[in-house]
């Protein structure tokens, strides 16, 4: 996921700060990836990958 792009450096470290603060460890289940590529717009999926159990 991406939170911020093109910002200036500064910019970037003031929400890094921020978030680091407010931020509240958890847990979470994967199921698997998904691939995927931007080639200008839109984003286009490539695979998925499923977790075997």
């Amino acid at each position: 996921m991406t939170v911020q792009n093109k910002v200036p450096p500064a910019a970037a470290r003031a929400l890094h700060e921020q978030l680091t603060a407010e931020f509240t460890p958890f847990e979470a289940v994967g199921t698997g990836l998904q691939l995927w590529a931007y080639r200008g717009g839109p984003w286009e999926a490539l695979a998925t990958f499923g977790f075997g159990g």
